[in-house]
């Protein structure tokens, strides 16, 4: 027994670690932190197939393409720093030239925890900031997350500002400044930078910039909470899928070209030439001759 002991455990031990792997990978998936990485046919998402139209491009520029080069840009454009998990490669051979994009979406199961999880930073955001109603923002969207904690603040501020002037509670009305101070020890304890007084009873304006002050502690919080920190790719949603197509669209070159023909527009390529004929013959008054101002003018 004892000489086949070493035979069982280098044997049994790659087999326990890879069981720890795999449900390790089972635990971050469950929980929306990557784990297994699934391809486009397992979790849903769309694949987009572009054809490169070479009868638009010049002998010397066809001779110059490279679809790996094309590939590599529409990535910068798309998914520069990589979190989105896309996909961009040459497919095919031969003429023309193809490239594919890959947009995972993540399925059911991706959209349903990054809804739980939005929901989750939603709720911890109103009971950080102490909010009296619930926030509605929406999903991924943490600038305007952002925006809606710094004017819920503001509103906040300015119902203390005003209950403060109106005694309420019998307390007694406190003069401007030590108002001003009052805001501070409530809404920015640990600020290190005091409130401008401003202009007295600026109710509005006072809350403001109170609210301004904590903007910097907001944004820093909403970051922490929804930072991917590199670790995991994100899945994309149905509406960024769009917003790549239409961004992908938009790219490209757009020239503007007036065309013309000496049958339907002889009679205006004669009178160009009439006009400009002065200018071709006497190089010095250029700029010079008053009588072609009004005719620009009036054209």
């Amino acid at each position: 027994m004892k000489r086949f002991l070493l035979r069982i455990i280098v044997c049994l031990l790659p087999t326990l670690v890879s069981i720890g792997v795999v449900g390790w990978a089972y635990n971050e998936y469950q929980h929306g932190r990557g784990g297994f990485v699934l391809g486009v046919d397992l979790v849903g998402g769309t694949i987009l197939v572009y054809e490169v139209d070479e009868s638009k491009m010049t002998a010397e520029a066809r001779s110059a393409f490279k679809v790996q080069h094309l590939a590599e840009a529409l990535k910068r454009l798309i998914d520069p720093d990589d979190l989105k998990n896309v996909t961009v490669r040459p497919t095919g051979s031969g003429s023309p030239e193809r490239v594919e994009i890959i947009l995972p979406t993540g399925g059911k199961h991706q959209a349903d925890i990054e809804r739980k999880n939005w929901q989750g930073v939603l709720s911890e955001a109103r009971t950080k900031f102490q909010l009296q109603e619930a926030l509605e923002t929406r999903q991924g969207d943490k600038g305007q997350l952002v925006e809606d904690l710094t004017k819920a603040k503001e509103a906040e501020v300015l119902a203390f500002v005003k209950d403060e002037k109106a005694g309420k509670g019998g307390k007694r009305v406190p003069d401007w400044p030590d108002l001003v101070k009052d805001v501070e020890r409530k809404f920015l304890p640990d600020s290190r930078e005091s409130l401008p007084v401003g202009t007295r009873d600026d109710d509005e304006a006072l809350a403001r910039r109170a609210a301004m002050a904590l903007r910097p502690q907001i944004s820093a919080w909403v970051d922490e909470k929804t930072e991917q920190g590199g670790r995991s790719k994100k899945m994309l949603t149905g509406d960024e899928v769009e917003n790549i197509k239409g961004l992908i669209a938009r790219q490209g070159k757009l020239e503007f070209r007036i065309l013309a023909n000496s049958v339907d527009d002889a009679a205006a390529m004669e009178a160009a030439a009439l006009y400009f004929a002065p200018l071709s013959t006497e190089p010095t008054t250029k700029g010079r001759d008053l009588s072609l101002a009004p005719a620009r003018r009036r054209s």
